[in-house]
């Protein structure tokens, strides 16, 4: 029988690709098993503060420096190439990464790590569809407008398994890092411990299947 919990609200920050293909899935599972839970995704490219309290949880790119929050937890995954199968159709039988049109975040937006190591390996190197919305950009991708970097491991459980992963020869390995940060305040509060659980077997399952 599903728990009761009245009133709880459990908030957590994540970054637009990671709560749209992990957080929402989760969601729907942990409020399924604890329907008095309320949970509230704050989705941006923009760090909250949770020594303020804007978030009880965050789900970060990027390992934490500040003493007062605890990585709980992290999650490692190469990170892919993958486009629409129409796209991936139409390419030379063995394509550069050179002769891919690229898909990512316009500029001043998200996450620009990838657009820079783009940049670094192919000459004159510019996006042929940019957005500051992660979710327009998979739409793009899925619409045959070019190829997208994503975690693999995040690509096998989502609704982004109908995209098709390119094998590229010239692709360097490269390897996306996702942590499970609190604040040491809200480390042992019921609520928020009923999401970390959750989150922990999460990620468990993924490293079990690499």
């Amino acid at each position: 029988m599903a728990s009761k919990l009245i009133c709880l609200k459990v908030q957590y920050a994540a970054p637009p690709g990671v709560a749209s293909e992990f957080v929402v899935p989760l969601a729907a599972k942990i409020r399924k098993q604890h329907p008095g839970i309320q949970i509230e995704v704050l989705s941006g490219v923009e760090l909250l503060n949770l020594a303020r309290g804007e978030a009880d949880l965050s789900l970060r790119t990027g390992k934490p420096t500040d003493p007062d929050l605890v990585c709980l937890d992290e999650i490692s995954s190469t990170m892919r190439i993958y486009a629409s199968s129409d796209y991936a159709s139409n390419l030379p039988s063995k394509p550069d990464i050179g002769d891919l049109d690229w898909i990512g975040w316009a500029e001043h937006s998200g996450d620009q790590s990838y657009n820079r190591e783009l940049a670094a390996l192919i000459p004159d190197f510019k996006l042929a569809f940019a957005s500051d919305d992660f979710s327009v950009q998979i739409l793009a991708c899925k619409a045959g407008l070019g190829a997208m970097i994503l975690p693999h491991g995040l690509h096998r459980h989502t609704s982004l398994r109908e995209l098709h992963e390119l094998e590229i020869d010239t692709w360097p390995e490269m390897t996306g890092t996702l942590y499970l940060v609190c604040h040491k305040r809200h480390r042992h509060l019921p609520k928020v411990q009923l999401v970390i659980d959750f989150i922990t077997r999460k990620f468990e399952l993924l490293r079990s299947e690499r």
